[in-house]
């Protein structure tokens, strides 16, 4: 009698097809070789699986995975002709395999770079900008041992989530825009710092695209001096918010009232969908000479643009926040009380907390006031007679 069994289609086609499309399976085995014991799918073939799987059912478990293949062979077998063995999922299996893909970091670079290469060419993607951004994740794992230390991604470090008691690992991305398109991808131990990141990342995307003639977008933490004259020297262009440090506060304070050249209204890029014009808010921009040091030793100067603007809706919800920052100042300042002893000196510190607590320093003052309090006391118990000798305090 004939046996008849079902398996659910869903998006794995479509998955498998893209990933096709990419070259992946093709890339990877051009860079990564299996020992002479391994049988089977490919690096690759087994990697493209194993990411239809995490992307299809949302679950990077590798315990799972054998159990999914043995759901879908026959889907897998009439998208893409590979026959799975029996134990073709075992978590073993891709415990290897991932080990190997994550093992020589320079292997893994030259990857990275040819499958961001094919991508570009391929789909004619633009590269006109591209970003890098890093964030930090918390895990529940036991510390490394005292010998993989060395080599660990799980570190402690300083942390976004305010848990400096968990591990961390640090992922950086590098995309192009205005797809998003993810042309980097960097697991990272999670006790470093991000400054020294963003100079390999623009350095990446100069290999991957060919040319320097693209903005390289980050967030203030890239926009460390020696980063941008080190991307200026490389006849590279970038566009980083300036942290508000060194000499920046002084020079807002000068231009904002007096601006230097004039100002200028911002509109927000059209599209094919809507092609209104809006208004974004305003602004200006000035040029400055800039002078320092790079890594090599070589003194860099160059020509800065800074563009100093103003958005309406940005300087609203900063205000917001303000008012909701001094309302809730006020409510804990309106319940302090002093201690039995304390002085005005230590109920003044215990207010500046406050007010560094919401980051409202010298937007509200606060005078504490010591009263002296006399006290007249005879040392008996009961009404004083008008010979007793009476203390006072």
């Amino acid at each position: 009698m004939e046996q008849t069994t079902i398996e659910r289609v869903d998006s794995l086609p479509l998955l498998i097809a893209w990933m096709d499309q990419m070259q992946i399976a093709q890339t990877i085995d051009q860079h990564w070789q299996p020992h002479r014991g391994w049988t089977g799918l490919s690096y690759g073939q087994l990697t493209v699986l194993f990411i239809a799987f995490v992307l299809q059912q949302r679950e990077h478990r590798l315990s799972y995975f054998a159990d999914w293949l043995q759901q879908h062979q026959h889907v897998i077998h009439a998208t893409t002709g590979w026959t799975l063995g029996p134990k073709e999922g075992t978590d073993d299996r891709l415990g290897i395999l991932l080990q190997t893909l994550g093992s020589n970091a320079e292997t893994l670079q030259a990857f990275h770079q040819q499958h961001g290469q094919h991508l570009v060419h391929a789909y004619t993607l633009p590269t006109d900008v591209a970003r890098y951004d890093t964030t930090s994740f918390n895990v529940y794992h036991a510390p490394p041992e005292p010998g993989q230390r060395d080599h660990a991604l799980l570190r402690f470090g300083f942390s976004k989530d305010q848990r400096p008691d968990l591990l961390q690992f640090k992922q950086a991305l590098g995309t192009l825009d205005p797809a998003g398109v993810p042309l980097i991808s960097q697991t990272l131990p999670g006790n470093g710092g991000d400054d020294p990141l963003y100079v390999p990342a623009w350095r990446e995307f100069v290999r991957i695209l060919g040319h320097t003639n693209f903005v390289f977008v980050g967030d203030a933490k890239a926009a460390c001096l020696r980063t941008r004259a080190t991307i200026a020297h490389g006849a590279g262009r970038y566009l980083f918010p300036l942290p508000m440090t060194g000499e920046v506060p002084t020079l807002l304070r000068q231009w904002v009232p007096r601006p230097p050249t004039a100002i200028r209204p911002l509109h927000l890029p059209t599209s094919v969908d809507d092609p209104t014009l809006r208004e974004a808010g305003k602004g200006f921009s000035t040029w400055r000479h800039m002078q320092t040091t790079v890594e090599d030793g070589t003194v860099v100067t160059w020509r800065e643009r800074w563009l100093v603007t103003y958005s309406p809706q940005q300087a609203q919800q900063q205000q917001e926040r303000l008012h909701t920052r001094l309302a809730r100042a006020t409510a804990a300042l309106q319940k302090l009380r002093p201690k039995a002893g304390e002085r005005a000196a230590a109920v003044l510190e215990r207010a500046d907390a406050i007010l560094a607590q919401h980051r409202v320093e010298g937007l509200i003052q606060v005078t504490v006031q010591e009263t002296a309090i006399t006290q007249r006391r005879s040392g008996k118990r009961g009404r004083p007679a008008a010979d007793t000798v009476v203390v006072i305090k």
